[in-house]
């Protein structure tokens, strides 16, 4: 059955549609072979919008992973105290005017 690159971006794989593993096995071997300039033929425009359409959120979970790992290797013990007392005064400052108008 063929469907366009906008319905099955859309929805997900109903049940037996699961690629097999010489589908993926094949593939990943086309994907090894392409080059940022390959992307850029017209024949890959669909392969380059159902690609980024599926990738795109692993990418940037990857990514936010990094930074999150990065930024707590860069703070030391003798900092969680302070990174603490700051933590508190934003929650203090987000809680406030909420407060205020409560009254």
């Amino acid at each position: 059955e063929f469907r366009p690159a906008t319905a099955a971006l859309k929805s997900k794989p109903a049940m037996g549609l699961d690629p097999t593993a010489s589908e993926i096995s094949a593939c990943v071997g086309i994907l090894q072979r392409l080059t940022p300039i390959t992307l850029e033929l017209p024949q890959c425009c669909e392969l380059l919008q159902v690609g980024t359409s599926l990738f795109a959120n692993h990418i940037l979970e990857c990514r936010r992973a990094k930074r999150r790992d990065l930024l707590f290797k860069q703070v030391t013990e003798k900092s969680w105290p302070h990174l603490a007392a700051h933590i508190t005064e934003q929650v203090d400052e987000v809680a406030r005017p909420a407060n205020r108008w409560r009254k």
